[in-house]
């Protein structure tokens, strides 16, 4: 680490340039307490280059202490964030919010966006579905049967948005920046309208009400990490503000990072009270298994869960699974029934119009 060198070097002269100025003035207590102030900046200094360009394993980084006394003038100071509003009024509007941008191929809404889709306007009866995009409205023959539900086109709008280039001036990393712009984006959307923010391939088993009572709502996965795959917020949610000025030092190469590391282990960790923690109950967690090889029984103590449907095929035990299932698939309303297992439960639940 040669500029670390270089640094304790260009600390040295400077201690002994002002020693030497101080002692030729006869100051010497002076000096030893501005001793002590420069050994402890060049120790945060190094601390702060060690853990930007040697990242330290998350469990040993700490929470910056500002966040533990930050007041945000939103109106929630003081919140309860774990009864929530009691006996009053929803605080949090009845909508669903989806992200559908950056490629093209997402203009054609397949089966299985299909079946997401239904069982959120299904079972959550939101007042408003926004598809948030760059492409303008979608295709195909399973979005013509979802405009054919009743009730369905009533509820739909399609907010324009821009593709995010960079953030806080720090341009996204080329690899990554669809996914990361997400991650941005949802932020955004939350603050602007508030509702309930779903990612492309999570089910909606029942109702989120009970969660429109809280400031905000995720689920904590472990003292590291929450899932951003479903969030529930008002959009003057302090935590909100919190996470997006967090990417003011993003780092590009690393996938989840900024999206739900960071924000947890900076922020969280130092002021759990900013939001409600639903343990066990977003379905957040790799739930491939029980969903697509097994008959899971307990899949509706969930109220929702991400799918992971894009994901079929890095998963050794679903490639070597007992009943003989081919993975990766491309499910359809006809290929499913091949597969007796929970994730058709879900389908036959919610979306037999798909099935026709």
């Amino acid at each position: 680490m040669p500029f670390l060198r270089i640094l304790f070097l260009i600390f040295l002269k400077l201690s002994k340039f002002i020693r030497n100025v101080f002692h030729s003035l006869e100051i010497v207590t002076i000096y030893r307490s501005i001793r002590v102030v420069l050994v402890g900046l060049f120790a945060l200094i190094i601390a702060g280059l060690l853990n930007r360009y040697y990242k330290l394993p998350l469990q040993y980084r700490v929470c910056p202490s500002a966040y533990w006394s930050v007041t945000l003038d939103t109106g929630f100071e003081g919140f309860d964030n774990e009864s929530g509003i009691v006996n009053g009024p929803y605080i949090v509007p009845n909508y669903i919010h989806f992200l559908r941008y950056g490629s093209r191929k997402l203009e054609n809404v397949n089966f299985m966006d299909a079946v997401n889709i239904l069982s959120a306007f299904k079972n959550q009866k939101p007042d408003k579905i926004f598809f948030h995009t760059d492409l303008g409205k979608f295709t195909g023959k399973y979005w013509d049967i979802l405009m054919q539900v009743p009730g369905f086109k009533d509820v739909v709008e399609f907010p324009s948005i821009k593709p995010v280039d960079s953030i806080f001036g720090q341009p996204l990393n080329s690899w990554y920046k669809l996914w990361h712009g997400s991650d941005i984006l949802r932020i955004d959307i939350l603050r602007r309208y508030g509702g309930i923010f779903i990612d492309n391939d999570v089910y909606v088993v029942k109702k989120l009400d009970e969660f429109r009572r809280f400031e905000m709502t995720l689920e904590i996965i472990d003292e590291k990490s929450f899932g951003t795959m479903t969030l529930v917020a008002h959009k003057d949610a302090r935590f909100l503000k919190l996470w997006h000025d967090s990417y003011k030092w993003y780092l590009g190469h690393l996938w989840y990072y900024n999206a739900g590391e960071k924000p947890k282990i900076e922020i969280l960790n130092a002021r759990p009270e900013l939001v409600h923690n639903v343990q066990d109950k977003f379905g957040v967690r790799d739930l491939r298994v029980p969903l697509y090889i097994e008959k899971w029984k307990d899949w509706k103590s969930q109220f929702t869960i991400h799918t992971l449907v894009r994901h079929l095929h890095d998963l050794s035990a679903l490639q070597n699974n007992k009943l003989n299932l081919t993975y990766p698939v491309t499910f359809d309303e006809k290929i499913i029934f091949k597969y007796n297992v929970t994730i058709l439960d879900m389908i036959l639940d919610c979306c037999k119009e798909l099935l026709t």
